[in-house]
Parts: C-alpha cells; structure tokens; sequence
C-alpha cells in the first residue's frame, strides 16, 4: 500500500494523506529531535487533558503550531509522522506553494479547503515550503508577492484558530515565528545523528 493517499477532487486531490504508521521511507532522527517530538507531544497531550478538565479561560486556546526548520529532505515529514503516532491522529500533508492561487482570496479559499479535510479527519496539517509564502512578503518581482502579505496575515489568524495540530516546514526560520518556542531543527543546524 502506498503511504500517500490523496482526496478525489479540486484543491482536495493535492492534498496528501500521510499514513504516520508505515515508515519504510522515514528518515533517521538524532536523540535531540526525537527528545523535541516527544516532550511537544506531552504537552500537547497534557494541555487537551487540562481542556476538559480545567479552568474555563481554557475556550481561548488558539491552535497549536510547531515549526520544523532545515533543507528538504532531512526529516520534516518523518517527524510530523512521530508526532501523530503519539498523538494517535493522521496526518495531512500539503506543500503550501501549490495551494497558491492567481486571483484575489483564491490562495485563501484553497487554504480553507485543506483546513476543512483536516478538520474532518482531525488530522495534524503539515504545511511543507510554509517559507515561500511568508519570505514573499518583501519580493515585489514575484507574481503572487501582491496577494502574498494578505495570504500570510490570514494563514497565521487561521493557524491560530485551528483546533489541531499545524507544522510549518520550513528552509529556514519566518521573521514572524521567530518567537515560537516549539521548533525542531533539521539538517547542519539540528546537529550530529544518534
């Protein structure tokens, strides 16, 4: 069986799903990320728990975001799978330059439609390339640059409100999440293998 199943139609039919189960293809993580995954994981497990059973200010939870920062190909979707096993949902994975559109609000509604399947199948999103929307804020001479700042402010209002889980694969790290505290580096900066 192949580890990439895709929806039938529309934006819909690039959206990958990924099963976090069936690992043949997954890269080697070192003994830093793997601690990374594990303790986001906790958290994440610990803060539902606490959503059902605590406070009440609790309904002004924003969603959750984890940014995995390095080249392609060093472990992003491997460690996206990691946290959905432990986190025993599914994965839907998306490279965020094919959901960009030509006209005004089409990059926008492409983006709700993988936000709409994730929430049905309440699965992790794993936007891959998530840099290419937000690095093309400054680059007037690209052809989406005069949509891209409005695209990228709703991308993140919408993250925010996403009831799951969003990771942001990334070549290097967005001026605008260069606060965040859940990020997990990949490749030369992530350090030696273990």
């Amino acid at each position: 069986m192949n580890s990439l199943e895709t929806e039938p139609s529309g934006i819909e039919s690039s959206i990958q799903r990924v099963d976090p189960y069936l690992t043949g293809s997954d890269l080697p993580l070192n003994q830093g990320q793997t601690g990374q995954l594990q303790a986001i994981a906790q958290e994440l497990l610990s803060e539902s728990a606490t959503e059902f059973h605590g406070p009440a200010t609790w309904i002004d939870r924003h969603g959750d975001v984890v940014l995995f920062v390095g080249p392609t190909g060093t472990g992003k979707t491997t460690a996206s799978k990691v946290i959905a096993r432990k986190l025993g949902t599914q994965l839907i994975r998306m490279r965020l330059v094919d959901l960009f559109g030509k006209y005004v609000g089409e990059t926008e509604k492409n983006l709700e439609a993988v936000f709409h399947a994730a929430t049905n199948a309440g699965a992790i999103i794993l936007f891959d390339e998530a840099d290419a929307l937000f690095d093309k804020r400054s680059d007037v001479n690209d052809s989406h640059a005069h949509h891209a700042p409005i695209e990228a402010d709703w991308l993140v209002r919408r993250i925010e409100a996403y009831p799951g889980l969003v990771v942001l694969g990334c070549l290097k790290l967005p001026a605008h999440w260069k606060k965040m505290s859940r990020v997990v580096n990949f490749g030369p900066m992530a350090g030696g293998r273990g």
